[in-house]
């Protein structure tokens, strides 16, 4: 399975949206090995702030981007636009999607989904495998509750992050999507931390 640029990428959406949003609104504050990117959650919309530099730009980009490639064969992609985000007067400069959850649905990282099933030491045991023997035994664990195509998944997303330089792959920021009835395959998305996101490429 190999990731490829199928289509010509046209039709970017290029206005700015504002948001307005309280503290209340925020649903996450620390969530890459990078740093800390604030969200929120109003009204359908996911919104994400810089951190370093212009990690929402990069996220617009890569969306757009994977549109094209097959990675869209396995579920939507996720589209991210441009936008400030108003919070008690102060602005944040970010990105927004619209959500990719039902009411009934949670979005479970894979790094979570390993400790919940197989205790809190499985990142210690991953640890001590070779590269190969790590991705077949979480390929292995994930396939294992239904999800027949997240390998082949897997493989495209990490070739579509060489694809776009994206340094900061890991178990938690892959997820799947828990349902009532199961689980399915998450949009592919959070590709913020490419290697021109950051404002030190750039100095």
């Amino acid at each position: 399975m190999r990731c490829w640029i199928t289509k010509e990428i046209s039709n970017l959406e290029t206005d700015l949206a504002i948001f307005a949003v309280t503290a209340k609104d925020r649903v996450e504050t620390s969530t890459s090995s990078k740093g800390n990117q604030v969200k929120w959650c109003k009204n359908g919309k996911w919104l994400k702030s810089d951190f370093l530099g212009y990690e929402g730009l990069s996220e617009i980009l890569s969306s757009w981007v994977a549109l094209y490639t097959n990675l869209a064969d396995f579920s939507p992609i996720t589209h991210y636009y441009q936008c400030n985000v108003v919070e008690d007067s102060t602005t944040h400069i970010g990105c927004y999607s619209n959500s990719f959850l039902d009411e009934s649905e949670l979005c479970v990282t894979v790094g979570r989904l390993l400790v919940l099933k197989h205790g809190i030491g499985m990142d210690k045991r991953l640890d001590k495998m070779s590269t190969t023997d790590r991705i077949r035994t979480v390929v292995s664990i994930v396939e294992g509750l239904g999800l027949s195509n997240f390998g082949k998944w897997l493989t495209c997303l990490l070739e579509f992050d060489y694809l776009i330089l994206n340094e900061d792959r890991h178990l938690f920021n892959i997820a799947v999507i828990q349902t009532p009835n199961g689980y399915r395959l998450m949009q592919a998305s959070n590709s913020r931390h490419l290697e021109y996101g950051e404002k030190r490429c750039y100095t």
